[in-house]
């Protein structure tokens, strides 16, 4: 099905979306008369009338275009590369990691920063899903490999809940680079252009030298 024929009006269903018709339609996976109304432009005396196994078969080809696992990677959007996730500094990564909280609403804060582009105007969902998700699972892989250092288990869908239920992820931030500024607060901004991978792993040391120095004063008690 890629069109519904209602009266003498045919609506079709959308191959692509553009990131605001796709932050506009997660506001509706609740209510399926809406969200057909909102991706297909059919007003909604006109959805209530459709038959329901219609209806059904709408919502999900509707899903699957909001969820275009599909298609590729993309590593170059007008001009711009994707990042290099490897060498990503810590402030972009706090970003993303925020963004990603409240991705529905924030799309396309994250897309702006995995390819370092001002204007997501004229790019479409097909164009950067994928790279999203290929962050998503960078990232579960990264914080698995710090679990040590973030308490997080080993479990991926429990790695995802545990950061997305922090009651403030930025406040925890402020926190971490504090933390790496040795309490500077002058020292920030040169924190936040090292590279994640390189904080982690001196917050790791840290972590494992204070447990030395606090076990080794025990000993001496």
């Amino acid at each position: 099905m890629n069109a519904l024929v209602i009266g003498d009006k045919e609506y079709q269903l959308p191959i692509n979306l553009t990131l605001d018709h796709w932050i506009e339609l997660n506001k509706w996976q609740l209510s399926a008369d809406k969200l057909i109304s909102t991706a297909m432009d059919i007003p909604l005396e006109e959805v209530n009338i459709i038959p329901e196994e219609t209806k059904q078969l709408a919502v999900a080809l509707i899903i699957a275009i909001m969820n275009p696992d599909w298609t590729p990677v993309k590593t170059k959007i007008k001009d711009n590369d994707l990042i290099d996730f490897n060498t990503v500094s810590l402030g972009k990564f706090i970003d993303l990691d925020i963004y990603l909280a409240n991705y529905t609403k924030d799309i396309k804060e994250i897309v702006k920063i995995l390819y370092n582009i001002e204007d997501t105007d004229g790019i479409l969902l097909n164009d950067v899903f994928s790279a999203i998700k290929y962050f998503i699972q960078w990232r579960i892989l990264l914080y698995k490999q710090y679990k040590n250092l973030f308490n997080e288990s080993d479990d991926e869908d429990e790695v995802v809940e545990n950061n997305q239920n922090k009651i403030n992820p930025a406040h925890s931030w402020m926190d971490i680079t504090m933390v790496l500024a040795e309490g500077r607060f002058l020292d920030m901004d040169a924190v936040l252009e090292k590279p994640v991978i390189q904080a982690f792993n001196w917050l790791a040391w840290n972590k494992d030298n204070k447990r030395k120095e606090a076990e080794a004063q025990k000993q001496k008690r």
